[in-house]
């Protein structure tokens, strides 16, 4: 059984085809041309018998790939135990906007999300922000999950998203690293940063 979550894109080319189907119409599906980059770089460290901290960032669609590893998360099973698992997500509004919000709510009280910020780019009230500002605001703390310092288990960020919101949040990650004297060149070759992005 699989499982989808699409959005209808307006004249998009398979979006509205999807959002027609029935609950329980059957389609044939091919299996994807490369693995994710995200969950590749999850599995690499599972392979090695790690079960380092997931930092999470997305904005609006880019969640989709992190409910699903949310959800296998939530199933257990994994070297190590499950990985403390932290979510910065952008949308328009918490309100209403938030994609999946009953979901995100329901994997923080059952203990699979540990941390879940939400930065409002067109809040009802209040100041505009990104979710690459709201990382920023938060990177001391982001700071100390990447570099744990001696016998910490270092973290992975995984990203998910715009390619203007992977830039920003790329910036964001290579200031924390470079405070801490390493750098985002170095997080890249070590896939404990990796995005995919569109």
């Amino acid at each position: 059984v699989v499982r989808l979550t699409v959005r209808e894109v307006v004249d998009g080319a398979c979006s509205p085809w999807l959002c027609g189907l029935g609950v329980g119409d059957s389609i044939l599906c091919l299996p994807p041309r490369r693995p994710s980059p995200l969950l590749a770089a999850w599995e690499a460290r599972q392979q090695v018998g790690e079960s380092p901290p997931l930092l999470l960032v997305a904005n609006g669609a880019g969640v989709a790939p992190f409910i699903a590893l949310l959800e296998l998360l939530a199933g257990g099973g994994f070297v190590g135990g499950a990985p403390a698992v932290q979510l910065w997500m952008g949308c328009r509004r918490r309100a209403d906007a938030l994609p999946h919000s009953s979901r995100l709510e329901a994997f923080a009280r059952a203990g699979v999300l540990q941390t879940l910020r939400v930065a409002e780019s067109r809040p009802s009230s209040g100041q505009r922000q990104l979710v690459q500002d709201l990382l920023r605001d938060d990177g001391d703390e982001f700071g100390r999950l990447l570099f744990p310092g001696t016998g910490g288990c270092q973290a992975i960020v995984l990203v998910c998203g715009a390619a203007s919101m992977g830039a920003g949040v790329r910036e964001v990650v290579a200031e924390v690293a470079a405070k801490r004297g390493s750098s985002i060149e170095a997080l890249e070759q070590e896939r404990r940063f990796v995005a995919e992005l569109w």
